[in-house]
């Protein structure tokens, strides 16, 4: 009875959590623990098994739902959903690629130009898509796991696999790769260096782990080559059908390690760095430079410009944690993220796992999975699909790029069957001085970036040079401790060869000390960049998008070179969609502000920047001193016993000759260069690329000048082609929503609310509707954080072909657009059950309902609205307005349902776009679909012609009249207005809402003479049949401000109230 009373007791009291018994550092307190849970303790000895036996316990209370061997499953699944992703991606590329063909054929049976035009743009197109087709039909699928020596990177595959297939002994492994592949039988496939091969066929009770041992395990000079420096391990395994595991020696010590690393890396499902976490300092920081340097210049077979490989999808794993002092831990990881943040830019604390593979590998060998393995292996869960995307990524860049270059041409032939010759001529003569006017700008910018990058070097070379002649850094470069001084052991050239390593590692550290303090270089990174981006994008991108727009006929022509617009970045919003959207391979470190997403031309005309910039984003903070005068200098076999007769001295005298020299001579100067060598690479790209550009556009319009054909050539082949191409375009952006855009707000964290007794959407219109949103906190740790309130604004069905371009420009401009008090605030992009939404700051109501609230309250007080409240209300509303007309934009679908209030009862606009053709029904069903919310279009929107500004006024003055009228225009007033045709037929005969002169005769909640006058006044004028006899956002509120007599009606549009067939 005692016993099951103990037991009972354990099951009630409060369990600790494993992270709580890991922070245990006194025996006492484990026992007394164990005691209270009513643990034995029978055969545990010491702290730590101690401290294994609760986590044990805990586990099995918690019945955690991970168990060993899981990450198989889960990698497969991720494998299965990658293969179809590149199915669809590879019929598209097929699909492009046969209307690119016809190109050519087209070059030979009309002589036409459009070919050899697109050859120039995209060269060698045709071969580029049997380069990317491959890459979408590739099996290759390696997880790669690298890191430190000694790190643990074996023991980590082995958890993986749930199998101990490598050996984890403390010896060093030889530079040998090992990959871990299918294979029918149990194989170990020896590589020898003369590229023969000898197979090992395993018996069924062969130990794997100690036949590898004699093949990868160091026996002599480590400097010496392996006899076997690849070894395949065949399992069958059914899960190793669709990837591999390769596990990789030290990083960065030979150059063909580094180079198969690479190759791996093209290829990679997953990158896994391991980290030995009891090493003093930590991260081995010059090691994972080595990499770096080579990772961060990788670029993507067949696409010059493309990233190979993405910083942000790396993993790294702190392993060996236990052996971290636990009041250590906390700054010890966050040196760690500090430290791969300064060598690896762009990498973040989520994608850092602190575990120990020995711990781990107990608890599964008693069935259970540790919680830190746990987290890691959600870490590859959320970090792998991100891997993935970026792979499938590369090629649909590329393909988003041909076709948005491919389109542009198409849309400038096309328009020259709109133009009369002396039109195309003025055309010509217009756009040629626009783009040698531009050619010119772009060479002072040139200059002006390159100025700044010199000045840059000049300022870090002078600074450097003061501080490395202080005492400081001559005492920390003289003064050597008995375990840093090289061992005297080998030839004159291998002891040599330590000095060199051992100074050179003392004069890193000491300009390592240096950037961490002063932050000199990455503060120079950032001002460079923000330089780059605003030179390029303000003087050379948006200008060019300009005239490529006068080109293509998406523009309007100035009458002169275009001035800068003076407006900022996040008011850009009106740029061509070529370029604008979508938005790929933004890294989180390419923001330029808080708030919008910078990318430097995705798919604008100069093909360049984000490829540089990522590299720019990618390299090293840190050089690497190289110090190669040493070994040249010193021939003599006497400077061994020198150096063995006085080993403190002649180290110190040898680092403060070497460090003088570094600092007279060229190699300081050679050095700062190599922190800034990612800004002049990319000066080099943009001054081959932007002339180039301009060049190309410049034998287009003279193509199109001297094109003398018939029109009807236009019309017969142009056009249609350009009907295809557009469409493959929109079926690629919705293949990108659907399955690569990565959401900004994590899913999971994100739900609709439950707790408001309205579960109804917030605002509802032809388009979209916003619901109320919880958001959950994202920072690891925050689980019991209390939810956010967001607005969650979904579109109408899936995103397809069809209303992408729509979805990808709203959510575009959202981000652009600044923060004004009547528009609602964008927090990110996300997925709300599977289906793409965008998420918003909170609010409350629609205007509908808010206006209701004020009249029912006015007349339970037997009294009428304040016509102040009213008039304040619908202010906001064309505040709101004027600010998106003055940008270009338009609402789309406005009314009382789609405007909505916050809690403060300041009025938001929900909806952004640009002027286009709204979305009606099929003719077909003109007389079955439903009135409903089409009642807001304009007449000439209803007739098919693009929204536009004046179409936003005209369904002003209909909300005008729902706030001063009970009911619904035209539904509640005409019950024969059921059906779109009928509507249609009534507004598009000049019939409006009925509004009495005498606001008792309508029930109008507007009963002062003086103001129900000038409301209805200002309604009608709003709601004129001809669009350019509306009033604008600006002429609303001069005319609704205005004073005067009951006179004031008939100042304007007076036609305008007949209606209802009187």
């Amino acid at each position: 009875m005692a016993e099951a009373d103990a037991e009972d007791a354990g099951d009630e009291m409060t369990l600790p959590t494993e992270e709580e018994v890991d922070e245990i550092d006194k025996l006492a307190k484990a026992v007394k623990l164990a005691k209270k849970m009513n643990l034995s303790l029978k055969g545990l000895k010491g702290l730590n098994d101690i401290k294994h036996r609760l986590k044990l316990h805990l586990l099995e209370k918690a019945g955690k739902s991970r168990r060993p061997g899981e990450v198989i499953n889960m990698v497969t699944a991720m494998r299965s959903r990658d293969e179809e992703r590149r199915k669809h991606l590879l019929g598209l590329l097929q699909e492009v690629e046969k209307r690119a063909a016809g190109l050519l054929m087209m070059k030979q049976e009309l002589n036409d130009q459009l070919a050899d035009q697109l050859e120039r743009n995209v060269p060698n197109f045709m071969a580029k898509f049997l380069l990317h087709k491959e890459r979408m039909t590739s099996r290759k699928c390696p997880i790669l796991v690298a890191g430190e020596t000694s790190a643990g990177k074996s023991s980590l595959i082995n958890l993986l696999l749930d199998e101990e297939v490598l050996p984890t002994s403390h010896l060093s492994n030889t530079y040998t790769i090992c990959e871990i592949r299918y294979g029918e039988v149990r194989t170990i496939k020896l590589h020898r260096r003369d590229g023969t091969c000898e197979d090992r066929v395993l018996q069924e009770d062969d130990s794997l782990v100690d036949l590898l041992k004699k093949y990868v395990e160091e026996k002599g000079d480590r400097d010496q080559p392996t006899d076997y420096p690849r070894v395949e391990i065949l399992l069958p395994r059914e899960f190793l059908k669709d990837i591999y595991i390769v596990d990789s020696p030290g990083i960065g010590e030979k150059e063909d390690i580094t180079r198969q690393v690479k190759e791996y890396l093209t290829e990679a499902f997953a990158f896994i760095y391991v980290i030995k976490s009891d090493n003093a300092g930590g991260v081995q920081t010059d090691r994972l430079q080595a990499l770096l340097k080579e990772v961060a210049t990788m670029k993507t077979s067949g696409a010059e410009d493309i990233p190979a490989f993405s910083v942000k999808t790396a993993i790294f794993v702190c392993n060996k944690w236990d052996q971290v002092p636990i009041a250590e831990r906390k700054l010890v990881r966050e040196d760690t993220v500090k430290k791969l943040q300064a060598c690896w830019s762009g990498s973040s604390a989520r994608q850092v796992f602190c575990m120990s593979t020995a711990e781990a590998q107990r608890l599964r060998d008693q069935g259970h999975v540790s919680a830190d393995f746990s987290r890691f292996l959600d870490g590859l869960e959320r970090l792998i699909p991100e891997s993935l995307n970026w792979r499938i990524e590369v090629s649909y860049r590329w393909l988003d790029y041909f076709l948005s270059r491919t389109i542009y041409h198409l849309r400038a032939y096309v328009q020259q069957g709109d133009q009369s010759r002396d039109e195309r001529k003025a055309k010509f003569e217009l756009v040629k001085s626009r783009l040698h006017a531009l050619r010119d700008q772009a060479d002072d910018v040139m200059k002006m970036l390159r100025e700044n990058v010199d000045s840059s070097a000049d300022i870090a070379v002078k600074s450097l040079q003061e501080h490395l002649t202080s005492d400081n850094v001559k005492r920390t470069v003289t003064t050597w401790t008995e375990a840093d001084l090289p061992a005297v052991e080998g030839t004159l050239s291998i002891m040599m060869k330590k000095i060199k390593a051992a100074i050179s590692k003392r004069i890193q550290g000491v300009l390592s000390d240096w950037e961490k303090d002063q932050a000199f270089f990455s503060r120079q990174r950032e001002v460079l960049v923000e330089l780059f981006a605003s030179a390029f994008r303000t003087k050379i991108e948006r200008k060019l998008l300009d005239i490529e727009g006068a080109i293509d006929g998406t523009a309007v022509v100035p009458a002169e070179p275009a001035a800068d617009s003076g407006l900022e970045d996040e008011e850009q919003a009106t740029g061509q969609e070529r370029s604008k959207l979508p938005q790929l391979f933004a890294e989180p470190t390419l923001k330029l502000n808080t708030v919008g997403k910078v990318t430097l031309g995705v798919t604008s005309p100069v093909w360049l920047p984000i490829g540089v910039v990522a590299a720019f984003f990618g390299l090293s903070v840190y050089g690497i001193v190289e110090l190669k005068r040493i070994v040249e200098r010193s021939r003599d076999e006497k400077e061994v016993d020198t150096y063995k007769q006085d080993k403190y001295g002649y180290l110190s005298r040898m680092a403060l000759k070497e460090l003088e020299q570094f600092v007279r001579g060229s190699e300081l100067r050679e050095y700062v260069r190599s922190q800034l060598k990612p800004a002049y690479y990319c000066l080099e790209q943009l001054q081959e690329v932007v002339p180039k550009q301009i060049q190309l556009d410049l034998d287009l319009v003279k193509d199109l000048n001297e094109d003398a054909r018939d029109e009807k050539v236009y019309s017969i082949y142009y056009h249609p082609l350009l009907q295809v191409m557009d469409n493959f375009h929109r079926r690629l952006k919705a293949f990108w929503v659907e399955e690569l855009w990565a959401p900004d707000i994590d899913p999971q964290t994100l739900d609709y609310a439950t707790r408001d007794v309205y579960e109804g959407p917030v605002c509802s219109g032809l388009r979209a509707e916003l619901k109320r949103g919880e958001m959950r906190p994202q920072q690891a740790g925050a689980a019991g954080g209390k939810p956010a309130s967001v607005t969650i604004k979904v579109f109408g069905g899936k995103v397809t072909h069809r209303n992408v371009t729509e979805f990808l420009q709203e959510e575009d401009i959202f981000r652009k657009v600044k923060k004004h008090e009547n528009l609602i605030h964008l927090s990110g992009f996300s997925r709300i059950s599977s289906l793409p939404c965008l998420v918003f700051t909170p609010v409350v109501t629609d205007l509908r309902t808010r206006i209701s609230d004020v009249h029912q309250s006015a007349l339970m007080k037997n009294a009428y609205a304040p016509y102040d409240v009213l008039l304040g209300t619908m202010t906001e509303v064309v505040n709101g307005l004027e600010y998106l007309h003055s940008k270009g934009l338009v609402h789309l679908d406005l009314s009382l349902s789609t405007v909505a209030v916050d809690c403060n009862d300041i009025v938001k606009l929900t909806n952004i776009g640009k002027p286009r053709a709204a979305s009606l029904p099929h003719p077909g069903s003109f007389g079955t679909t439903e009135a409903g919310g089409y009642i807001y279009l304009a007449p000439e929107v209803l007739k098919g012609q693009d929204y536009v500004t004046e179409s936003d006024m005209y369904a002003v003055g209909l909300m005008m009249w729902e706030i001063c009228y009970p009911g619904t225009a035209y539904l509640d007033e005409d019950k024969n207005i059921k059906t779109f045709s009928e509507l249609k037929d009534f507004v598009c005969n000049k019939r409006r809402p009925r509004a009495p002169e005498d606001p008792c005769e309508g029930g109008a909640y507007i009963r002062e003479p003086r103001d129900y006058n000038k409301w209805t006044a200002v309604m009608a004028c709003c709601w004129a049949h001809q669009p350019e006899s509306r009033l604008t956002a600006g002429d609303w509120k001069e005319h609704i401000n205005r004073t005067g007599g009951d006179s004031l009606r008939l100042s304007f549009h007076e036609e305008h109230f007949h209606a209802v067939g009187t």
